[in-house]
């Protein structure tokens, strides 16, 4: 399971928790740790394919977009 299973996995089991709850906070800030870890290496990877054949080679747009899309959303977006 990777850790983005064990991410969707505990969101599933956490819709037992009040919405006001500390608990659901608590775990949606360290989930939200979580996807940050395991997005970061796809990040550093599209960062350095994009340094490498370019920004604006029309090849290079569906990297830049996502990495783009992702950089501007925050980490806790990937929650909801």
């Amino acid at each position: 399971m990777t850790k983005l299973d064990e991410v969707e996995v505990q969101l599933a089991s956490s819709s037992g928790l009040a919405d006001d709850s500390p608990a659901l906070a608590e775990r949606h800030a360290y989930l939200s740790a979580a996807v940050t870890e395991a997005s970061a290496p796809a990040l550093r990877e599209g960062h350095a394919l994009l340094e490498r054949v370019g920004r604006d080679e029309p090849g290079a747009q569906g990297v830049s977009s996502l990495v783009s899309r992702r950089r501007s959303r925050p980490p806790a977006a990937d929650l909801c």
